[in-house]
């Protein structure tokens, strides 16, 4: 199997692409609903949580810090953004997590409407 590079470059890939996740499989982000989250190991789920939230706060860095700083403190600092992101997950499972992640960010941070 050829790899491109970019530039034109291709390299040869000589082992195959990693499993499929047990859980998420091959799952789109933009189709990966709460019930699919909820459903990961404890861990991994609070990893995708705060990351995702992480990459929130990066994008909002750049226009407005102090919703970076807010989305940071409440989902990976000592806020309970997590905790009431797991309630609404629970509550509707169909719902995308990314959803989710934002309107829980809402919650937590209200100048985030306004961004």
């Amino acid at each position: 199997m050829c790899v491109g590079l970019g530039g034109g470059a291709v390299a040869q890939q000589s082992e195959p692409l990693a499993k499929k996740h047990p859980v998420v499989g091959e799952i789109a982000a933009r189709d990966f609903t709460n019930a699919q989250l909820m459903a990961l190991p404890e861990q991994e789920r609070l990893a995708w949580i705060h990351g995702a939230a992480t990459m929130a706060a990066q994008m909002a860095a750049s226009k407005k810090p102090e919703i970076a700083g807010c989305l940071t403190g409440a989902f990976t600092d000592d806020g309970n953004a997590s905790d009431t992101f797991d309630e609404a997950a629970k509550k509707y499972p169909d719902m995308l997590a990314t959803v989710t992640l934002f309107a829980v960010g809402r919650l937590a941070c209200p100048a985030l409407v306004d961004w």
